[in-house]
């Protein structure tokens, strides 16, 4: 009996989608984009209407200013783990706003969309996780598999 399994190795294809998502119980988004010196794909100011990215006017208001930075693309061959080490080294420059933002009562995160077409994995280093616990950002995951079954082993 052995464990190896005969053919070629499967692929693991995959594409990812990072972006810096920030939450404030009051401060003004362009204070934010002013710090950061990046402009948002999508803000909003708490108190004022909520609205689509669009711009389609949603009903209620903002519980709490939000602020979702620009997209960090990347596929495979490419290391999800890489990409996101690379995005949280652009924030370090930024680390005392981050620190102030949270201190506030903000959140900070970077969400990361995780498609991929395959069985797929990656490891997020210890270097990328204490990178990430000094800027005080989480680190969130949504996984996209395909429609189709896994094939989860061979037998």
């Amino acid at each position: 009996m052995t464990d190896e399994v005969e053919g070629p190795p499967e692929r693991s294809h995959y594409h990812f989608s990072i972006s810096l998502r920030m939450w404030h119980p009051t401060l003004d988004p362009a204070e934010i984009t002013e710090a950061m010196g990046i402009q948002p794909r999508h803000s909003g100011k708490a108190g004022e209407r909520r609205l689509t990215p669009k711009g389609v006017i949603l009903n209620g208001l903002n519980r709490s200013t939000f602020w979702i930075g620009p997209s960090f693309r990347g596929r495979w061959p490419s290391r999800i783990g890489d990409g996101i080490h690379e995005v949280l080294s652009i924030l370090v420059a930024h680390r005392a706003f981050l620190h102030s933002f949270r201190s506030e009562g903000g959140r900070i995160e970077l969400f990361t969309g995780w498609f991929f077409e395959n069985q797929s994995g990656d490891v997020l280093s210890h270097q990328c996780m204490a990178l990430a616990g000094d800027l005080q950002v989480d680190l969130s995951f949504d996984v996209y598999p395909p429609d189709q079954p896994q094939n989860e082993g061979r037998s």
